[in-house]
């Protein structure tokens, strides 16, 4: 029997969002519309520390998602791998998995243990983003993160008036530091991302391989 099967999952993990609100005195600058954002490096490695919240008005339904993962992403070679391990309450349900996305060839694998999921990617974006502030955004604020750590928040561009993404850097070196994307409607969610131990380049490169087993 074959370890692949093809199903199709609901949202985008691509550059997953990244903002929230951080504790400390904070000094505002008045807001500042489409300036030219910064952009990071096409390749790096790091961690993420993931917090979804859902809520459906229908059900009357809510849970929490906490996710620990490891990211690969690499934009000229237009592919991202996400290691992750996740728990979802109510329910305690723990999940271990390997996500890989090759925007190249516009297909995905979700993987756990040896089972391996096709996912077609989404149709928008067309392409893997590089990790960039894009055009349009809008600077909310430049201020320190502890003493002398610059930092900048920025609202990201969405045509969807029901949502809302922000993202905070380092003015040196553009490093992403923390997201926050809030959705609303009839399912409102909320993910706040930080990020952590960020190195540019990928140590590895076959961490992109496709697994053999996917190919059965």
């Amino acid at each position: 029997m074959s370890n692949l099967k093809t199903f199709t999952m609901a949202g985008s993990y691509t550059w997953i969002t990244i903002m929230a609100t951080i504790v400390g005195a904070v000094t505002m600058d008045t807001m500042t519309k489409h300036r030219t954002g910064c952009c990071y490096s096409e390749q790096y490695e790091g961690k993420m520390y993931i917090t979804k919240a859902d809520y459906d008005q229908v059900k009357n339904v809510a849970s929490l998602t906490k996710t620990e993962a490891t990211l690969h992403l690499d934009q000229p070679k237009q592919m991202l791998v996400l290691d992750a391990d996740s728990l979802t309450e109510p329910g305690h349900v723990v999940r271990t998995y390997r996500l890989i996305e090759d925007y190249s060839k516009h297909q995905g694998w979700y993987i756990q243990g040896k089972s391996c999921y096709k996912i077609p990617l989404p149709v928008s974006p067309a392409n893997l983003p590089a990790p960039c502030i894009p055009d349009g955004s809008v600077l909310v604020g430049q201020y320190n993160l502890g003493t002398d750590e610059a930092v900048q928040t920025w609202t990201l561009p969405n045509t969807n008036i029901s949502a809302l993404q922000r993202l905070t850097v380092a003015v040196s070196g553009c490093v992403p530091i923390q997201s926050t994307s809030v959705e609303f409607g009839k399912t409102s969610s909320m993910t706040t991302t930080l990020f952590g131990n960020l190195t540019k380049g990928i140590s590895d490169p076959s961490i992109f391989d496709i697994p053999s087993f996917c190919h059965q």
